[in-house]
């Protein structure tokens, strides 16, 4: 069989290569989840606030929603929240 024909199984690679693949992509996805929009209530429990405190905060300014469309509910990024929260 020559290179080109060899199939890649996931399961061939070793520990530690595995590993290495994690300890390389771990950098990204963390990047992704602290852009992952929240929902309000995602957004308080992650927090671990109270929803009034969290909508007390929405109105304030101190933390941004984004609406993805005119009539949606709004989203929150984890990322804006923990700057806000560095701003204070």
């Amino acid at each position: 069989m020559s290179a080109a024909e060899h199939q890649f199984n996931p399961s061939d690679l070793t520990n530690e290569q595995l590993d290495r693949i994690a300890m390389a992509l771990y950098p990204r996805i963390q990047k992704l989840n602290e852009d992952r929009p929240m929902s309000a209530k995602e957004a308080y429990t992650w927090m671990g606030i109270a929803s009034p405190t969290f909508y007390r905060l929405v109105s304030k300014g101190a933390i941004k929603g984004h609406r993805l469309t005119s009539d949606s509910d709004p989203v929150y990024l984890k990322s804006e929240i923990i700057n806000s929260i560095k701003k204070s």
